[in-house]
């Protein structure tokens, strides 16, 4: 399955690709503090499933997270080289080609867009060597081992980036890559039923509404500056593509 999307990768790991107008590479510990800053706003968090959760506890999350994947990054960029330095030997046995194979893998989206200069981001991450910003991350994990080529996306991008189409676009760029790299047979999404833009960013990338799954998780929606949580049953809407 393709999608409408031009992916251009800028190594031979292919972890690090860009689309018209994004940048994409493995999320490092570097950018936990900026996403521990997002994952906290109170617009971002109403609409993810972990809302409230601390720094302490998005860092137990993205930190294992982080260094599989680049310890899996580095195991791949070895084999590149041992391959190059096989193909220079006349004797040596063609190397099969491996796709990824392991649970989550979290890509740092980026943006030629500075940060807003106002109060609401305390920190505000320097642009790269390119003037790319980081906004926010999108990836792809394996929910259930036993079905290994069924993968499931997810996103989380910083308010001052909605309403400008990065989220499509790195949908799509990140579900095209997830089909070519990780051998799947299908993608799903869900997002709460209420959450229109999500489902609006699923919808772009080729998906179809499946059905709902009624009050299945609960809803932790905090108030900056205040301790106090509502806490109430959500209703998800589950979304799936097929590579076909």
């Amino acid at each position: 399955m393709s999608t409408d999307i031009e992916v251009v990768y800028n190594n031979p790991t292919k972890f690090n690709f860009k689309t018209k107008n994004l940048k994409f590479r493995l999320l490092s510990m570097n950018d936990l503090p900026v996403t521990q800053q997002m994952l906290l706003k109170g617009d971002v968090t109403k609409h993810v499933m972990h809302g409230g959760n601390s720094k302490e506890q998005f860092r137990q999350y993205f930190q294992p997270i982080i260094e599989t994947q680049q310890k899996y990054y580095q195991q791949i960029q070895s084999k590149e080289d041992n391959n190059e330095d096989n193909n220079n030997n006349e004797d040596s046995e063609e190397v099969e080609e491996e796709k990824v194979h392991f649970n989550d893998i979290v890509f740092a989206v980026m943006a030629k867009l500075p940060y807003p200069d106002d109060d609401t981001n305390e920190i505000k991450p320097e642009p790269d060597d390119e003037g790319y910003y980081f906004i926010g991350n999108c990836g792809s994990c394996i929910p259930n081992p036993l079905c290994p080529d069924v993968v499931e996306i997810g996103y989380q991008y910083e308010n001052h980036t909605w309403g400008k189409g990065y989220g499509s676009e790195a949908g799509k760029a990140v579900t095209q890559w997830t089909f070519e790299q990780m051998n799947t047979r299908r993608i799903e999404a869900t997002c709460f039923a209420s959450n229109i833009g999500s489902y609006k960013v699923m919808e772009s990338i080729g998906m179809q509404r499946e059905g709902e799954l009624l009050k299945l998780v609960i809803s932790m929606k905090i108030t900056p500056g205040e301790k106090d949580m509502d806490l109430k049953l959500e209703k998800l809407s589950l979304n799936g593509l097929l590579n076909k």
